[in-house]
This record gives C-alpha cells, structure tokens and sequence, in this order.
C-alpha cells in the first residue's frame, strides 16, 4: 500500500499551475474548503492546496488504484448533504451501482485530511468505495444516467435511460439524512413523480448543481462550440419536463475541453490528449465579467482517463469550519478568519485605523450634543420653577381707572398749528 501511495505521489508531481500568481484559493476566495474529487470508486479529499500549487485530487487514477477499482467502470455521483438551518455540519451522498447495475447510494460524514509526509502540498486522502460490500439503498432498477439534488427540498432526480435509448426521469424525497449520533440508520425515501423528460434534454449533458448558488448547470455541444448553460435550481422541472432553456453564460471550443463540474463557484474542466491531461479551473462568481482561473497539467494514462470525468464538490466557509472544529466552531470566528486571510492575501481591503484627531472630533461633538442637551433640560425646569413660586393673587389682572378726560381727542391731525 505504500508502495502505491509513493507512486500516486511521484505520478502528480507533475501538477502545475500556468499562473505563478493565482492560486487555488485566490479563486475561490478563502483557504476554508474540502475539495471533494470522484474518480469512478475513487474518493480523494483536499484541503489547504499551498501557494501556486493544483489541487492533486484533481489527477485521475492511478494504474495501481485502477486494479483495485476494475470492476468500477461507471462514473459515482457525489451530492453535497447541507444542514437547512445550517447547525450540522454536511454530508455527502454518494451515489453508484451494486454488482447487477441497479443504482444504490450512501450517506455519511465528512472528515478532514490530516497532514502526511508523502504530500507536501496539500492535505490529502484516497478512498475506494466499494459499494456491493457497503451499507447502502437501493434506488432504481436501472443504470442512472445522471442525477441532481435539490437541497431546498431535499429532492432527488435520478434520470436513467432504457435499452431503447429513452431517458426516465424519477423524483424522490430524502429525510433522516442528519441521523443523531447515537442514530446511524440509513436515509429514508420516498417516491414522489415519475415522467420522460423532454426531447430537448437529449443534446444536454453534464448535469450537475452548485449548493451554494442554488443553481443547476448543464452543456450543449453544436459543431465544434460547448457551451454551458446555467439556471436556478427552482426552474430544474421546466427544463427537464417542458424543455425550458437555461442562460448561456460560458463557451469553448469542444475539440479541447470537456465540462467536469461547477460547486463553491468555481467550474472545472478538462481537455485529454494522449497521455497528458490538463484541466481548466475558473471562477464562476460573477457571469458578465471576465474572471481569471488556472490550468494544471499532469500525465495519466489515455486508456483510462478519456473517459473519465470526476465528480467535483466544494464544501467552504462556515461548513468547513463546522466540519473542522466540531461543536467548537463558532461562526463570527470563522468569518474573522476567512477575512483576515484575505486582507493578507490582498483581497479585501483592510480597514484603515481611525486617527486620533478624528477620534477626538468624533468624542467632542458627543460631549457638545450632551451638553445642549442638559441645557435645554435645565432651561425647561428653570422656567416651570419660576411659574410655580408666583402666587395666584398676584398673577391677577390690574384694575382700569378711567382719566379725567375719557372723551379727549390727542391726535396731531386734529389740531392746526
């Protein structure tokens, strides 16, 4: 086994990035994420990708791994399980076949990488899922072609296509995925509607979720153009049913990139061409504005890796934190974090510190206002005192003495001088 793990590592040191100055976590804007990469059965786990390094887990299987997983030959789902109210930490569902084909799924925790002497670049760990010999539900009869989760209502599409080359698309209801600790019993589900989606979803593909932005993307190939499309989560029925279109927001030339996956963000693609393999990382934060993104090469073996596209999930933020410090994690905490390695990092601005005469400024006026503010106060009470010590007999009305002279005319018009 150590002997495998030290060629895995060999193998990807031929990762490298295009620009020395963008990192991985530049684009996604924080070092808190676990990147979750699925090779067929193979599950690695990512985390801390230092400096201008790429992500390893990226890289297909190694030839020593592909032996232990030959009889793994389809692609495995991986659907990130996020908590509603966003108090537990997410789980991920894993979704693949038994040994007769039919689709089965698992949930469970997520754990960190710890750090390793054969991986100096990253945190890292590798997996085989072997899930004929696992826990798992049964979910339909047939081969899935692709499957989408809908975290606000915890709805599961599984879309599958018959001998006949007709696509069946099957919705179902999850619950019991947060089991309690002393609970580990599997996730219960329940059918909810069964139909033949629409002739348009025969030309798309790639279908995948971002949990984060509650959006579903897919691709569209015409001629030697791919582009990508992309829509809310919410709208996912109106594409599949009444063939609705999703907007364009990405294109490339098909002959040299295939679409992997968009999650946290961030979408990832790769292009093979005989045993070297490069994919293309972008960010995907803002569609109207061009964004910059790196690409990171390494050899793999063109038997195994044309085919082969991974199922790519981010979990960031406040969830890693949460996966990462346990019911210790403190959400103000995390933010502080993720802000002060930004600031370091460049990208986000700091906050200047206030000046001392501005301070002072700011501390004379409150003591003015509070000043007035007493004054008028004590005015208001000066004036009801005085009112109060008058007495009532001498607060009355003079009384009118008519003169000696009550019809007397004195104006200066009457008189001729």
């Amino acid at each position: 086994m150590l002997l495998v793990l030290l060629n895995f590592v060999i193998l990807q040191t031929s990762l490298a990035s295009t620009l020395k100055d963008i990192s991985f976590n530049h684009i996604l804007k924080t070092n808190q994420y676990l990147l979750i990469s699925q090779h067929r059965c193979q599950t690695t786990f990512e985390s801390n990708v230092r400096g201008a390094t790429c992500p390893r887990g990226l890289a297909n299987t190694p030839r020593e791994w592909q032996i232990q997983t030959s009889l793994c030959d389809y692609p495995v789902r991986v659907h990130l399980i996020r908590d509603p109210e966003r108090r537990r930490p997410p789980r991920a569902m894993y979704i693949g076949r038994d040994r007769s084909g039919k689709t089965v799924a698992f949930v469970e925790d997520l754990q960190l990488p710890q750090p390793s002497p054969l991986n100096t670049t990253s945190l890292m760990y590798s997996r085989i899922i072997d899930f004929p010999n696992r826990v798992h539900k049964y979910l339909d009869q047939q081969r899935t072609e692709f499957t989408i989760y809908d975290q606000s209502y915890q709805l599961l599409y599984l879309v599958a296509r018959d001998s006949r080359g007709s696509q069946h698309c099957t919705i179902y209801r999850l619950s019991n995925l947060f089991p309690g600790i002393h609970d580990r019993s599997m996730f219960v589900y329940n059918y909810v509607h069964e139909f033949s989606p629409h002739t348009l979803n025969r030309v798309r593909s790639g279908w995948t979720e971002d949990p984060y932005s509650d959006e579903v993307f897919y691709a569209t190939t015409n001629g030697e153009v791919t582009s990508i499309h992309v829509l809310p989560l919410n709208r996912l029925m109106s594409a599949l049913q009444d063939g609705v279109d999703g907007k364009r927001v990405f294109s490339y030339e098909a002959s040299k990139r295939s679409f992997i996956s968009v999650s946290g963000g961030v979408i990832f693609s790769q292009h093979h061409k005989d045993n070297y393999t490069t994919v293309y990382i972008r960010s995907f934060e803002n569609y109207s504005q061009q964004s910059l993104g790196i690409s990171c090469g390494f050899i793999s073996d063109s038997r195994h890796s044309r085919n082969s596209f991974p199922s790519v999930v981010i979990v960031r933020d406040w969830e890693y934190c949460q996966i990462r410090d346990g019911a210790a994690a403190d959400r103000d905490s995390c933010q502080h974090e993720r802000d002060q390695w930004m600031i370091q990092e460049g990208l986000l601005p700091a906050a200047e510190p206030t000046s001392w005469w501005l301070t002072a400024l700011i501390v004379s006026v409150i003591i003015l206002v509070t000043l007035l503010f007493l004054l008028i106060l004590y005015i208001c009470w000066l004036r009801r005192s005085l009112d109060d010590t008058f007495d009532a007999d001498q607060t009355t009305n003079l009384r009118y003495y008519p003169g000696q002279y009550p019809e007397m005319d004195v104006s200066v018009d009457r008189w001729n001088y």
